[in-house]
């Protein structure tokens, strides 16, 4: 393996990582009992799908997505208290995963900034145009 396919592999950096944790999000109103809770269990299956959908599109077609992961990573903190979600498990479980997808999106963003400020090629495979 040349530098080249070294540092595309690095580019995505560990976008992948929101997928274990949007998997987890999907399915935690089933598995922690969400009983009642319809708004919050639709808020978990839809943020936890979002963020499935982005860790696989920045991985693997346009890394630039994970920004998107932090305002849905976010909603899914303030919907534990909009939507007055009650249950401990599920609290912190919304919590520890919001800031965990967070920090995973600021570690992928920081793996692949090195690289593209370097003047990485593009997709294209062309070098970036200078400012």
């Amino acid at each position: 393996m040349d530098s080249t396919t070294a540092k595309k592999q690095t580019t995505a950096g560990c976008a992948w990582i929101l997928i274990p944790f949007g998997i987890w999000i999907l399915i935690s109103p089933f598995v922690l009992g969400y009983d009642g809770q319809t708004a919050g269990m639709a808020s978990n299956v839809l943020v936890g799908a979002a963020l499935v959908l982005i860790g696989f599109v920045s991985q693997w077609v346009n890394p630039n997505l994970i920004a998107v992961s932090v305002p849905v990573a976010a909603w899914l903190f303030i919907s534990a208290f909009v939507l007055n979600l009650w249950g401990l498990a599920l609290l912190w479980s919304n919590v520890i995963l919001t800031f965990s997808a967070m920090l995973g999106a600021g570690i992928s963003e920081g793996l692949r900034l090195p690289y593209v400020a370097a003047g990485a090629p593009t997709q294209t495979g062309s070098p970036p145009h200078p400012a």
